[in-house]
C-alpha cells in the first residue's frame, strides 16, 4: 500500500448563496423588531393614559381633600372619601397618596384650630395683662384687699381661679412671715429686757445705799428703761428686799450703834413735840371768836347783810326800810376815823385793814350797837376794830410760834433721819468693802 499524503481541498464556494440567506434573516428580524416595537408603543401608550387618568383622579381627590376646612365635619367628609375610595382600583387612584392627604388634612385642620385657639389665649391674656399684673403688683406690696377687688372688678381677665390661689397663697405667706418677724422680734425684745433687768437688779443690790423704798425704785428704773413684760418685772422684784439684806446686811456691832443713834434722836423730838403740844395747849380760848368774825368770806356787803339779818325785830319799823343803808354809813364813818387816828390809819392801810372793819361790824352788832345811833354804832365798830386786830395780832404771833417751833421739829427730824441714812449707808460700804 502506497504512502498516504496530504494536501488541501478547497470547499465549494457558498457565498452568495450564505449572504442571500443572511440577508433574509436580517430582514425578517427587523421585521420582528418592528412588530414588536409597534405592539409594545401600544401597550405604553394605553399604559400612559392610564397612569394620566390616575394621576388626575388622585390629584382631584386631594385637591378636594385640601379645600376641605371644617374640622367639626371633617369625619363626616373622611368617610365619604373613604366610600368613594372604595369603588375604586388601584388602577384609578393612588390610594396611598389621597389616604396620605386625607391625614395630613387632619393634622393641618387640628394644627390650624390648635394654632388659632392659642392665638385667641394669646390675645385675651394681652389683654388680660394689665390688670394681671395689676393684681400680683398689688399682692406682692402685701394689698390683699385691694389685689381681691381689683381681680373681682377685671373684665379682661377670663381664667380668676389662679390669681385667686395666688393672693392666698401670698396671703398666708404674709401672715406667716409677719408672725414669724414678730416671734422673732419678740424674743429678741424678752431677751433685751431679761438683760436690762438684771442689770438694774444687780445694780440696785450693789449701789443702793438706802433700801427702804428698793422695789419701787427697782420698778422705776425698770420703767424708764423700758422693761415692759408683767413676768420679768416680776421675777426681777421678786425677793428684791431679802436678797438686798443677805448682800448688804449690817453686822451685830453696827446694828446695835445705828439702835442707839436712833435712840438720841428720838428723845430730841420727843422734846420738840412736847414744846409744840404746851404751845397748842396755851393758845389763846377767842381764837374760835376771831374765826368766827374774820372768816375769809367776810366782804362790805356780806357784813351789812349780817347785821341787817341780826337787827330784824329789833329796830323801829319806821328806820327798818333804810337798815342797810344805815349800816352802810355807819361802816364809813367809821372808816373815815380810822384813817385819822393814830396807830390806827396804817393798820387800815395794810393787808388786813377791810377784812378787820368788816369783822368789827359783825362785832359791833352782836354787842349791843344799834344801827339807827349812827355815831354810837360807827364808835362800836372802831372799837371792835381795835379789839379785833389786838386780838388778832395776838393769835397770828402764837401761830406763828408755833409754826416756828413745828419747823424747827421737822428740821430736826430730817436732820436725824439724814443722819441715820448716812451712817447706815457707810456701815453698809464698809460691810461691802469687807466682803
Amino acid at each position: 500500500m502506497g504512502p498516504i499524503t496530504w494536501r488541501n481541498i478547497n470547499a465549494p464556494n457558498f457565498s452568495d448563496s450564505n449572504r442571500f440567506a443572511i440577508q433574509s434573516g436580517e430582514q425578517i428580524g427587523r421585521g420582528l423588531d418592528l412588530l414588536s416595537k409597534a405592539a409594545s408603543g401600544y401597550r405604553q401608550g394605553e399604559l400612559d393614559t392610564q397612569n394620566q387618568q390616575r394621576d388626575f383622579q388622585t390629584q382631584e381627590f386631594i385637591n378636594r381633600i385640601n379645600s376641605f376646612n371644617d374640622i367639626d365635619n371633617y369625619g363626616n367628609f373622611q368617610r365619604q372619601i373613604s366610600s368613594e375610595l372604595a369603588r375604586l382600583n388601584p388602577s384609578q387612584v393612588n390610594l396611598n397618596e389621597v389616604n396620605t392627604a386625607l391625614q395630613g388634612r387632619d393634622n393641618t385642620l387640628r394644627t390650624d384650630l390648635l394654632q388659632q385657639q392659642e392665638f385667641a389665649d394669646s390675645q385675651a391674656a394681652i389683654a388680660a395683662r394689665p390688670d394681671s399684673n395689676a393684681v400680683r403688683l398689688l399682692a406682692a406690696q402685701g394689698n390683699f384687699d385691694e389685689a381681691t377687688q381689683k381681680l373681682g372688678s377685671s373684665t379682661t381677665i377670663a381664667d380668676k381661679a389662679p390669681l385667686i390661689q395666688m393672693i392666698s397663697d401670698a396671703r398666708d405667706k404674709a401672715r406667716e412671715e409677719e408672725f414669724t418677724l414678730n416671734e422673732r422680734a419678740r424674743t429678741l425684745d424678752l431677751r433685751n429686757q431679761n438683760n436690762i433687768a438684771l442689770g438694774i437688779r444687780n445694780n440696785a443690790l450693789q449701789n443702793v445705799d438706802d433700801p427702804t423704798n428698793l422695789e419701787d425704785y427697782v420698778q422705776g428704773q425698770l420703767q424708764d428703761a423700758g422693761v415692759t413684760d408683767p413676768q420679768i418685772i416680776s421675777n426681777t422684784v421678786s425677793g428684791l428686799q431679802d436678797a438686798y439684806n443677805e448682800r448688804n446686811g449690817l453686822t451685830k456691832d453696827q446694828t446695835e450703834s445705828l439702835a442707839n443713834a436712833q435712840s438720841v434722836h428720838a428723845s430730841v423730838i420727843d422734846s420738840a413735840n412736847e414744846k409744840i403740844q404746851i404751845m397748842k395747849d396755851s393758845a389763846p380760848t377767842y381764837s374760835d371768836d376771831l374765826g368766827h368774825y374774820l372768816d375769809t368770806s367776810t366782804t362790805t356787803s356780806s357784813a351789812i347783810k349780817y347785821v341787817v339779818e341780826q337787827s330784824e325785830g329789833e329796830v323801829p319799823w319806821y328806820v327798818f326800810g333804810d337798815l342797810a343803808e344805815m349800816t352802810g354809813n355807819a361802816v364809813k364813818g367809821a372808816k373815815d376815823k380810822l384813817l385819822i387816828t393814830d396807830g390806827l390809819k396804817d393798820v387800815f392801810n395794810g393787808p388786813e385793814g377791810e377784812q378787820l372793819l368788816n369783822a368789827a361790824t359783825k362785832y359791833a352788832k352782836d354787842f349791843g350797837g344799834k344801827v339807827w345811833e349812827k355815831d354810837g354804832f360807827q364808835d362800836l365798830i372802831v372799837d371792835g376794830f381795835k379789839i379785833l386786830h389786838s386780838r388778832y395780832t395776838l393769835n397770828k404771833e402764837h401761830e406763828k410760834n408755833l409754826l416756828d417751833l413745828v419747823l424747827k421739829r421737822d428740821t430736826l427730824q430730817n436732820e436725824a433721819n439724814k443722819s441715820l441714812r448716812l451712817l447706815k449707808n457707810e456701815f453698809t460700804r464698809s460691810r461691802r468693802q469687807g466682803q
